[in-house]
């Protein structure tokens, strides 16, 4: 009669030889791969940023055995909006940190910096089990179990990867006085920003850029700029200085449009360009430029009939801009003809009587010389108004000058 106590040793044996056929099983199929048989459940969860004062935004990742509901190990592909990256090597991704896998445990977590400008703001993450080779744009690859997803929002907080950031040196602008504008840019992408070229494009009213230099790279046209930068690495920064010259008053904008390109290698060795496009904006307002023109005389001339006399006419600008072109009109008395004008920047029509000062700024007045013939006898009033164009004048009392022009008799022969 078979033995009671040896037989449980049998059967306890036996069991422990079938257990560990089990393990080794398992571990030929690989962790995570136990049972094989049962699909695996992965569980997200969007968990915000690890740190204060992070940006990464993160995932947490639990995986379990859709039957037994135990942990399980898993292999994982992430997929974020439209793009897929390989979890072990995320060579796409900006510069995360990834855990390749869940653990024994089944969990797990992946992190990652913004995303790229081709992504929104708020995009789905997707993560499947399986492995990977991803080709951007057309992603490859295959799953053995399910998949799960969860929308990733980023802080509206969070800094851009690419800023550009203008601004004027003047809180507002004026028709005909220089200004300057700075382009900031910023670059915090994971990968470097090859070619990266701005454009800056005027429309409204009338303005052109005088000068347009970049602190790395170089710039050409006028109304519309092109500057070609430097490759920007992450944590880069440059800048585009304008040197701009508005001519009209009005509402003056200004485009900027940066674009560059990325280069990666995925793991099927395909050389991947990946374009961004970063546009910011300007809008200035440029006012009418003010000048205060003033135009002085002497008080009282005389001159002997026949002879002649020389006027000087002085034209100030009290500022605060530039007066161009303004406009000078003479009217002459009776007692006197004119024989000429004389003055440095300016043009007169003897027709007309009027002269044009090209430009006079606070600093040079202008001097308008006249030669008159005394032609009559008597006492008359010679004038001079003086008119800005293209800018206001604050106080149009100044504007007129008078000159009392005395014109002697020839003395009588002594008989």
């Amino acid at each position: 009669m078979p033995d009671a106590a040896g037989e449980g040793e049998d059967l306890t044996v036996r069991r422990f030889l079938v257990l560990a056929a089990a393990v080794l099983a398992a571990g030929a199929l690989g962790v995570g791969q136990a049972a094989a048989a049962n699909p695996i459940t992965v569980a997200l969860t969007a968990t915000g940023q690890p740190s204060a004062g992070s940006t990464q935004t993160c995932v947490s990742i639990v995986t379990t055995d859709s039957v037994s509901n135990q942990p399980v190990a898993a292999d994982l592909v992430l997929q974020v909006g439209t793009l897929t990256f390989n979890a072990i090597s995320h060579a796409l991704m900006s510069g995360g940190t990834v855990a390749a896998k869940t653990d024994f445990t089944g969990k797990g977590s992946i992190c990652f910096d913004p995303p790229p400008l081709t992504l929104l703001a708020g995009a789905n993450v997707t993560l499947y089990q399986g492995t990977a080779v991803v080709v951007h744009g057309s992603p490859d690859y295959t799953t053995t179990g399910t998949s799960n997803t969860v929308s990733v929002k980023w802080s509206s907080s969070t800094p851009p990867a690419v800023a550009v950031t203008p601004s004027s040196s003047s809180p507002s602008l004026v028709s005909g006085v220089p200004d300057t504008v700075n382009v900031a840019i910023s670059y915090n992408g994971g990968l470097t920003a090859v070619a990266p070229t701005i454009e800056v494009d005027l429309s409204g009213v009338a303005a052109s850029v005088s000068s347009a230099t970049a602190s790395s790279g170089s710039c050409a046209g006028t109304t519309t700029v092109t500057c070609s930068l430097s490759d920007l690495p992450k944590g880069s920064s440059t800048n585009v200085t304008l040197q701009l010259l508005p001519s009209a008053s009005g509402q003056l904008a200004l485009a900027f449009d940066l674009r560059w390109h990325t280069t990666v290698t995925s793991q099927a060795g395909q050389v991947i360009n990946s374009p961004g496009d970063q546009t910011a904006s300007l809008a200035l307002t440029v006012a009418q430029p003010s000048a205060n023109v003033s135009v002085a005389l002497p008080k009282a001339s005389r001159v002997a009939m026949g002879k002649t006399a020389s006027v000087t006419a002085v034209v100030r600008n009290l500022g605060p801009q530039p007066a161009l072109g303004t406009k000078v009109a003479f009217t002459l008395p009776g007692n006197v003809k004119l024989v000429r004008y004389s003055g440095t920047g300016l043009t007169c029509s003897r027709t007309t009587r009027i002269c044009t000062i090209a430009s006079i700024t606070p600093s040079s007045p202008a001097r308008i010389v006249l030669t008159l013939l005394a032609t009559k006898a008597g006492t008359r009033q010679l004038s001079a108004k003086a008119t800005v164009v293209g800018a206001t004048d604050p106080t149009l009392a100044n504007n007129v000058g008078k000159l009392a022009l005395t014109v002697l008799p020839k003395p009588r022969a002594k008989h």
